[in-house]
């Protein structure tokens, strides 16, 4: 099998046509149709990847989706009616990879799939090459645990926050574009906007700065992008 696939729809065509081509491409798909209890066949499962559709019954998507988030790092993709660009925005925001909306190609759908699976496997082994613990005076990133604390005190990070504090932080000092950031956290192929990558790095300084409008770690570098500093400069 090329991977397990917890699929979690209210809408039974769209399980089933999920279910067919993502069978056909090897995968293992295990569907479920509410979110009240999605934890749960979360924890049962243990799957490679979600697909996750925003309108359930008990918990809405994105409120699931936060919820995995605080039990694992595997991909998650929304698959859903809603394709308002508040609810991208939401989506990707509460720590999606991915949003497609329907009408979609199952074939796409699929290959996203597929291309998600290899970059988190990929991720996985980068991780591991690197320094387990990374310390910058009160910050502290366990790499392997993807656990952040400041002055001891654990912080919460989604995986796109998470992916990207690690990212700027193994490369102190070093400059990034927005453009070069997107494409390493996000991969060159997701339709998420690059503006996206302000946004959670907006996100992220709220969560690990004192001063967010006056940052300690991740400082805009004018007109060029963002780099990470390892102590405070004057």
């Amino acid at each position: 099998m090329n991977g397990k696939v917890l699929l979690i729809d209210s809408e039974a065509e769209s399980r089933d046509l999920v279910t067919i081509y993502l069978a056909r491409d090897g995968f293992e798909v295990i569907t479920h149709a509410d979110g009240a209890s999605a934890l749960d066949m979360y924890k049962k499962n243990n799957p490679d990847l979600v697909i996750l559709e925003v309108n359930l019954l008990g918990l809405d998507g994105y409120e699931v989706c936060r919820r995995l988030r605080y039990n694992t790092q595997a991909p998650i993709i929304f698959l859903t009616n809603r394709s308002d660009l508040t609810d991208i925005v939401l989506g990707l925001g509460v720590g999606a990879n991915d949003y497609i909306t329907k009408p979609f190609n199952p074939i796409e759908l699929s290959a996203r799939v597929r291309a998600h699976l290899l970059r988190y496997k990929m991720l996985i082994e980068q991780s591991a090459s690197k320094s387990e613990i990374l310390k910058f005076d009160d910050l502290e990133i366990n790499i392997h645990a993807r656990e952040i604390r400041v002055a001891n005190k654990r912080i919460d990070l989604s995986a796109k926050e998470f992916d990207l504090l690690t990212e700027l932080a193994s490369h102190p000092n070093k400059v990034f574009t927005v453009e070069q950031l997107f494409e390493r956290i996000w991969g060159y192929d997701n339709d998420a906007d690059c503006r996206t990558v302000t946004v959670h790095l907006g996100n992220l300084r709220k969560k690990i700065e004192n001063d967010p409008a006056s940052p300690r770690y991740i400082v805009n570098v004018r007109g060029v992008g963002y780099k990470f500093l390892p102590q405070k400069q004057d």
